[in-house]
């Protein structure tokens, strides 16, 4: 366990001073500020280290991480630019840096001086639509949650539950990003919907594109009219084309599903229900199902459901209970 700590620890050292070596060339472009300011926040400890390499160059961890960037970068090095492999010996190129990574920090500080974030929430079958500051809309559907912190250099929102479609306000100098879990959305000007489910994130776009970037140190993908992508563990997959034209969502107050499992179904129809919807028994859950349901007539689907896929729904004051059918209780080993 001591040797993984330490790995884990070293990575952390060789992580930031990458992150010094790109800020030592300049200015970082929005996305890269985006993806840097997601690592310092992503550990508390990311956020430590850098500090630390800020306040004081006689650190030998450091001189380590150095060293190893250097033999696997494969091009010029901090030594090779003759900036000298010990970090105290710097001189004129360390006070330069640290202008340029002060600058940083006063984007985004590490202190709280962080915008104020607004809280916008909606109750179970009740969605609602906000128009935002910078002129963005956001329609979120029951059951969600959003948070909205807007500065003068980003637009972040952090969708923590549910499902919201923007309609984002072109600001090329302001990228708007919403948060969903360890991944992120990226847009300048465009219109999308992000659906938080409890495994999966599904991401479509309907104008325009976005950059879709799941954990750290993975790559990016961008995202078309037309396209969509589902998020599993933080990682997207593969991209899919859709007809948005024809395509039925929340929005209409219908969901259409084809190749999904009762329980992906069954967590949008809580989001309506003013009872939890739960599951009886093991496994069921697990089987697919397929049709359009009414979200806003939760009895309806339901009743949908027990005719179409041989369940059985039973009410309680409490719950609502899914169980098997007769038919699949009948044709289970005896």
């Amino acid at each position: 366990m001591a040797s993984t700590d330490k790995g884990a620890q070293e990575r952390v050292y060789i992580q930031a001073a990458e992150w010094l070596d790109k800020l030592s060339e300049g200015d970082l472009d929005n996305l890269s500020k985006h993806r840097f300011i997601k690592w310092l926040e992503l550990d508390l400890q990311h956020r430590q280290v850098f500090e630390r390499m800020l306040s004081t160059w006689h650190d030998p961890s450091l001189a380590l991480a150095s060293k190893k960037l250097r033999t696997e970068r494969g091009h010029e090095s901090l030594r090779d630019r003759g900036w000298g492999f010990s970090f105290w010996q710097w001189g004129a190129s360390f006070a330069c840096m640290a202008v340029i990574a002060v600058a940083a920090f006063q984007w985004h500080p590490l202190t709280s001086d962080e915008p104020a974030a607004i809280v916008l929430a909606t109750d179970v079958n009740s969605d609602k639509e906000t128009l935002l500051e910078d002129g963005s809309q956001v329609q979120m559907q029951s059951a969600s949650e959003v948070v909205v912190a807007f500065s003068e250099q980003e637009r972040r929102i952090n969708l923590r539950k549910g499902q919201a479609y923007f309609a984002v306000a072109k600001n090329k100098q302001r990228p708007f990003i919403v948060k969903v879990g360890a991944a992120s959305v990226t847009a300048v000007g465009t219109a999308f919907n992000i659906d938080r489910g409890h495994s999966q994130t599904d991401v479509t776009v309907y104008e325009g594109a976005v950059e879709v970037l799941g954990a750290i140190g993975q790559p990016s993908i961008l995202l078309k009219a037309g396209e969509r992508v589902r998020i599993t563990q933080d990682q997207p997959g593969a991209i899919e084309q859709v007809n948005i034209s024809n395509l039925v969502d929340w929005r209409s107050g219908w969901i259409e599903i084809s190749r999904e499992s009762l329980e992906f179904l069954v967590e949008r129809l809580n989001r309506h229900s003013q009872k939890p919807i739960v599951f009886a028994e093991a496994g069921i859950g697990a089987q697919n199902v397929a049709g359009r349901f009414r979200l806003d007539d939760v009895e309806q689907a339901l009743a949908l459901l027990e005719k179409l896929h041989d369940l059985k729904i039973e009410h309680t004051p409490q719950e609502i209970r899914i169980t098997r059918g007769s038919r699949s209780t009948n044709a289970l080993p005896l």
